[in-house]
């Protein structure tokens, strides 16, 4: 009896081993997140996230060197336009920048050269940032609340620091490289990589009615983002509602794609809310939505009157195959009768509704679900995502690659942006979409 307890063990522990081994193996040969410093669950990584002390460090040309090699040896790995090998002009500008590289090289000289090297794939999810902590200028966020536009720094406008700069981001579609340059300009570290921080910068504002002002800042008006943090701090909620029987409509609100447990309770209670009110018409805001995941949709079509969509083909690079899935039809399987919707929807877009939210607002309207209100999407509907991020093994300089290529549903349309069907300013596609609800009524 002891000698079939005793092998029983062995062979349980041979199974496991095996099993533990392949697993192993699998993740190392075609896991895009092996190495990764954000591992989602079910995946293997034995990296972790390391914070430089400041932005002041300098390396070595070896160093520096080992980091653009790092790059290019993980974009050759995971980018689904590397199945065949890194295109020739991204290998190119990699040995360019590594020549240019001195006997010593900032943290900032190996930022610039990584995002010029992946800035050549015109893939717009795939970009170079740092990870020493950020010192963000609060003045200049306060205006852009408030519906003003910079108009210029220091005398150069957005317009010519973008048409300077533009090497340095990684974008499909002009707007949304622009608005980057804005989000780069906000911080002291952003204004440092683009090479235009002075120790007195003039920012001109414009506000809606034309009128303009100049403000002054030092490195006074820039606060660091981690010394300010407060542990009893909670994020704001991605997500708000509201009903405006007045108008006929309800609003729903997302400034990111957030799928968990939170957003789907608020979901239902929302779409109940709905109902009783018996407003007809659904606005959804994407304008300042910059992705997350597209699970949103799904959970979205819960509550609306359709019994079936079109969901988009595409291709996931694992390793050294390609993973092709096809376009196919998905059955919407609803709560219940109380919460389904079957009224009219509408959706805003901006040039900053970017990635996952692009995908929501591309079901939609490739769908014919809704009429889309605003401004083009800020990247292009058919083209590569799913990043997965990596970390330099000197500067500690994080990048992200796409991992996915994804393909538009309407394939008459694979080369266009998600152009809406009613195109205007993205501050005014409120407005216009309570003005088509009141002439429909």
């Amino acid at each position: 009896m002891k000698k079939k307890k005793g092998k029983g063990l062995i062979v349980v522990t041979a199974v496991l081993a095996v099993a533990f081994i392949t697993y192993f193996v699998l993740n190392i040969v075609f896991s895009p997140y092996w190495d990764s410093v954000y591992t989602p669950t079910g995946y293997m990584s034995f990296a972790s996230m390391r914070n430089p002390v400041s932005d002041s460090e300098v390396f070595t040309n070896k160093q520096a060197c080992e980091d653009i090699d790092y790059i290019i040896k993980r974009l050759g790995r995971v980018h689904p336009d590397c199945i065949d090998g890194v295109p020739e002009n991204v290998a190119a500008r990699a040995e360019a920048e590594k020549a240019a590289f001195g006997d010593e090289v900032t943290s900032y000289e190996i930022w610039r050269a990584a995002a010029r090297i992946l800035h050549e794939l015109g893939d717009a999810h795939s970009t170079a940032a740092p990870s020493f902590p950020m010192n963000y200028l609060t003045a200049y966020s306060d205006k852009l609340d408030y519906d003003c536009e910079l108009v210029s720094i220091n005398g150069a406008s957005l317009d010519d620091i973008f048409k300077a700069k533009e090497g340095l981001v990684s974008y499909e579609l002009e707007p949304w490289g622009r608005s980057v340059v804005e989000g780069l300009v906000g911080t002291k570290e952003g204004l440092k990589f683009l090479g235009i921080y002075e120790d007195k910068l003039e920012y001109t504002y414009s506000f809606p009615d034309g009128s303009t002002v100049t403000e002054i800042y030092t490195s006074n008006d820039f606060y660091n983002s981690l010394a300010a943090n407060d542990p009893e701090d909670t994020a704001d909620v991605p997500y708000s509602r509201e009903i405006i029987g007045k108008n006929n409509m309800a609003l729903l609100t997302l400034e990111s794609c957030v799928y968990d447990m939170d957003f789907r309770e608020f979901l239902y209670e929302f779409f109940l809310d709905v109902k009783d009110s018996g407003v007809e018409n659904l606005v959804i805001d994407l304008r300042d939505n910059a992705g997350g995941t597209s699970q949103v949709f799904d959970e979205l079509m819960i509550y609306l009157g359709r019994e079936k969509f079109i969901a988009p083909g595409g291709k996931w690079r694992l390793g050294p195959y390609m993973m092709k899935w096809e376009s196919e039809e998905t059955r919407v399987t609803h709560l219940d009768d109380v919460t389904v919707f079957d009224g009219n929807v509408y959706v805003l877009t901006s040039s900053d509704t970017f990635s996952s939210a692009t995908l929501v607002a591309e079901l939609f309207a490739d769908n014919d679900f809704a009429t889309l209100i605003g401004e083009p999407c800020g990247n292009m509907p058919e083209g590569c995502g799913e990043v997965v991020v990596f970390q330099t093994p000197n500067a500690a300089l994080t990048f992200q690659l796409s991992t996915k290529y994804f393909e538009r549903i309407d394939r008459e349309k694979a080369d266009q942006p998600l152009t809406p069907d009613i195109e205007c300013s993205a501050k005014d596609a409120l407005q216009t979409a309570m003005d088509i609800i009141s002439e429909n009524k």
